[in-house]
């Protein structure tokens, strides 16, 4: 009898370790959350298209062109001009958007993340053509993500944005989604292996773009968006984006998930002082201060090399804040924490564009 019981224990063990995985609300990000992501070099020969039940994908090949950290803040720490503009969202990160063939500038996508699923609530950004930041809400959201998330789960969504100045420029979205999880299985990457469902994204975009009287244009876009999503993991451990023209699919990105970029970020930044986390570190038009517990109430102050203060911050809580540098000339700055008066300690910041 316990020869039978063994072997039936033997029989179900492999079984159980390589179970579909359910995907939740607690899965996807929150505000705080932070990942250490890794860009590949866009490649027409990694094999995005296989997927099925009990599946495993190898990209345990990929090599990193760049790598960063995406950061999702509440939105009171969003500069002040988008904080009122994200209506029903209640995160943000500053992944780059576009928009009828525009690169916004300095721009952030909202999110909601609650029971029903994940919401795109909409980004924001400076347009170059006025050089005014404007905002695109999404009516309703676009569902990235339909709670609970499991193997052979499909939904469809509708959303509208329109945005402009008057009398100037008029820039209209209306997008259509089609989600589909085809497959299951073990997912290998350089970072580590992960259980995962993988999931595909159709995106139909149709963006128009007027500027009376003279010009008119409208742009469709045709992506495709291949996820897989990991139990706990936030944001999908591996995603594949391409572009399909006539049919034909070219990957654009390959970004996929590092857990140790964020501490190795985080410790190499500590230059001055262990108790204060910049990064990135140099920057361009953003940087992320992680303050410690000691920097909690204080204030911060950013100078120059000649002492001259240029802004003036003050740190309430030991969240992620957000340093807007976009006016700031390139060269070298310093963040200065003031308690009761006196200088509690000092960070070097390089500006590099």
């Amino acid at each position: 009898m316990k020869k039978i019981i063994t072997s039936i224990v033997v029989l179900i063990l492999p079984i159980s370790l390589f179970a579909q995985i359910t995907i939740n609300q607690s899965d996807l990000p929150s505000a705080g959350n932070m990942y250490g992501i890794t860009n590949e070099n866009a490649t027409a020969t990694v094999d995005y298209t296989t997927s099925g039940p009990n599946h495993t994908w190898d990209f345990t090949f990929l090599t990193a062109a760049s790598t960063g950290i995406d950061t999702f803040f509440t939105l009171s720490q969003l500069p002040s001009g988008f904080q009122t503009y994200f209506v029903g969202a209640d995160m943000a990160d500053n992944q780059g958007v576009s928009v009828g063939g525009y690169n916004l500038q300095g721009s952030y996508t909202s999110y909601n993340n609650n029971i029903l699923g994940f919401y795109n609530r909409g980004f924001a950004g400076t347009i170059p053509i006025v050089n005014q930041l404007l905002p695109f809400v999404y009516i309703p959201g676009d569902q990235m993500v339909k709670f609970p998330l499991n193997y052979n789960d499909t939904d469809m969504s509708s959303t509208y944005a329109i945005s402009g100045v008057s009398g100037l420029v008029e820039i209209s979205r209306h997008r259509n989604r089609t989600n589909m999880v085809d497959g299951w299985g073990t997912l290998q990457l350089p970072s580590g292996n992960y259980q995962v469902l993988r999931m595909k994204s159709d995106i139909s975009d149709h963006d128009s773009v007027s500027i009376p009287p003279f010009f008119n244009n409208v742009i469709d876009n045709f992506t495709h968006e291949y996820k897989w999503y990991a139990s706990g993991k936030g944001i999908p451990v591996l995603q594949i984006n391409t572009n399909e023209v006539g049919g034909n699919e070219t990957v654009t990105q390959i970004t996929y998930q590092d857990p140790s970029l964020l501490p190795n970020t985080i410790q190499n930044i500590q230059t001055d002082n262990s108790e204060i986390n910049i990064f990135p570190n140099p920057t361009s038009d953003y940087a992320f201060l992680m303050p410690s517990e000691k920097m909690k109430n204080k204030k911060m102050l950013i100078t120059d090399v000649s002492g001259r203060v240029l802004n003036e911050i003050f740190v309430s809580s030991i969240a992620v804040t957000t340093i807007d540098l976009t006016l700031f000339s390139e060269g070298i700055y310093f963040i200065r924490f003031i308690h009761d008066g006196n200088l509690s300690s000092i960070q070097k910041m390089i500006v590099n564009r």
